[in-house]
């Protein structure tokens, strides 16, 4: 029947909606003092990592179907580096910095109205300068291109001085360097630190 589906659904309602309210009548009718409160928001607050610890490896690591658990692995962390860097540096800077890393879910890939996607286009990125600055300096500070271009003719092999003043172009390394440098420094402090096993 067409119905069932939606009739299933509506019973489970009206049982989660009874069985709370159950559960709000027992917490009614059993106050606790207000020290009792101070104390057991002490305990909670004292054991709160251990037990934010505990959900990350019951509810996402210990879970193979957790979104959260594919995000923590594209973006490089395992349960080890978690658990190191809650205790290194506290739960709110352990979030931000898996935050920074890609690991969170958008309010429409939660309701399923965009797919949850995570790119490497910096890590790409990287990879090329980093292949580009290992082939520029294995020809010892010079581009490959320009003997190549000397051997067909050009007067220079050089192209950066036809739209680069001729002290910026002379010095493209050296400022190119430090911008790369400091690029990947800013990157790089988000990653989480090998766990050496």
């Amino acid at each position: 029947m067409p119905g069932m589906p939606s009739l299933a659904r509506f019973r489970n309602r009206v049982q989660a909606t009874v069985t709370h309210m159950e559960e709000c009548r027992a917490f009614l009718e059993q106050p606790i003092s207000d020290a009792e409160a101070k104390e057991m928001v002490q305990r909670q607050l004292a054991s709160r990592e251990e037990a934010f610890l505990g959900f990350v490896e019951n509810a996402i690591y210990g879970f193979p179907a957790s979104p959260y658990l594919k995000l923590l692995r594209h973006a490089g962390f395992e349960l080890a580096d978690v658990q190191r860097m809650v205790r290194e540096s506290g739960i709110e800077d352990t979030l931000e910095s898996l935050h920074d890393a890609g690991v969170y879910v958008t309010q429409d890939e939660f309701k399923g109205r965009a797919p949850v996607r995570r790119d490497r286009s910096v890590a790409a990125a990287g990879a090329l300068v980093a292949a580009e600055s290992v082939v520029f300096l294995a020809n010892r500070g010079t581009c490959p291109l320009t003997p190549l271009a000397e051997h067909y003719g050009a007067r220079r092999g050089g192209v950066s001085d036809i739209f680069l003043p001729d002290g910026v172009a002379r010095t493209i390394p050296i400022w190119a360097t430090s911008g790369v440098v400091v690029a990947m420094a800013l990157h790089l402090r988000r990653r989480p630190p090998s766990t050496g096993a």
